[in-house]
C-alpha cells in the first residue's frame, strides 16, 4: 500500500483502487481482531477506514465478502507459514508439532476459518465464491495429510512413548480446530 486510504479522495487508477482495497482489508483485520464476528459491520469498517459506507460497498458487496476476503489473505500467509518450517525429511512428529505452533500462533485465521463454511461463505456473491474456492485444492491436501495423521495416531494407540503421547495431544487439540 503505497498511501493511507484518508489521503486519497478519489481512487480512479487501479494501483489506487488497488491500495484502497488493501486498507480497507487491514482496518478490517483490526475490526474483526477488536470486535470479533457479532461486532463487526459494515458501518464500523467505513468509519475506521475513514470512508463513506458507498465507498466501501465498490469493493466489497456483504460484511461476509470482506471476511472472505480478509480469510483469503489470512489462508495465504498461514499456509505459507506453515510451509516455510517443513522439510522432505521431517518425521510425522515434527510435522504435527509444526501444525500445533503455527495453529495457536495464529487466532486471527483459526477464528475466520471457524465460520467459514458455516457463516462467512453464505451471504456472498456468486463471484466472490468461486475466487475463493480456487483453495479448494490446497485444503483437499491439507485434510489428506491430516487424515493420514489422525491413523497414524489411532495406530499408534497403546504406545507408551512419551513423545509420541506428546504429539497426539497437540494434534487432538489442533485438528478440531480445522473441521
Amino acid at each position: 500500500m503505497s498511501r493511507n486510504i484518508t489521503q486519497l479522495k478519489r481512487a480512479l487508477t487501479p494501483e489506487q483502487k488497488s491500495d484502497r482495497r488493501d486498507t480497507l482489508l487491514v482496518t478490517a483485520k483490526t475490526l474483526f481482531m477488536d470486535a470479533g464476528y457479532e461486532g463487526f459491520s459494515m458501518g464500523l469498517l467505513s468509519k475506521r477506514a475513514g470512508v463513506a459506507k458507498g465507498t466501501l460497498y465498490l469493493y466489497f458487496g456483504t460484511k461476509e465478502e470482506v471476511l472472505l476476503s480478509l480469510y483469503s489473505l489470512e489462508f495465504e500467509r498461514f499456509c505459507s507459514e506453515l510451509t516455510a518450517g517443513i522439510s522432505s525429511v521431517m518425521t510425522d512428529a515434527e510435522f504435527i508439532s509444526r501444525i500445533y505452533e503455527t495453529s495457536v500462533s495464529d487466532p486471527l485465521f483459526l477464528a475466520l476459518h471457524a465460520r467459514l463454511g458455516t457463516v462467512i461463505e453464505q451471504n456472498i456473491s456468486v463471484d466472490a465464491l468461486i475466487i475463493s474456492k480456487r483453495y479448494d485444492l490446497l485444503e483437499e491436501a491439507w485434510d489428506k495429510k491430516t487424515n493420514y495423521l489422525k491413523d497414524e495416531i489411532t495406530n499408534s494407540e497403546n504406545s507408551d512413548d512419551i513423545e509420541m503421547k506428546t504429539i497426539k495431544n497437540k494434534l487432538n487439540f489442533v485438528l478440531p480446530l480445522y473441521e
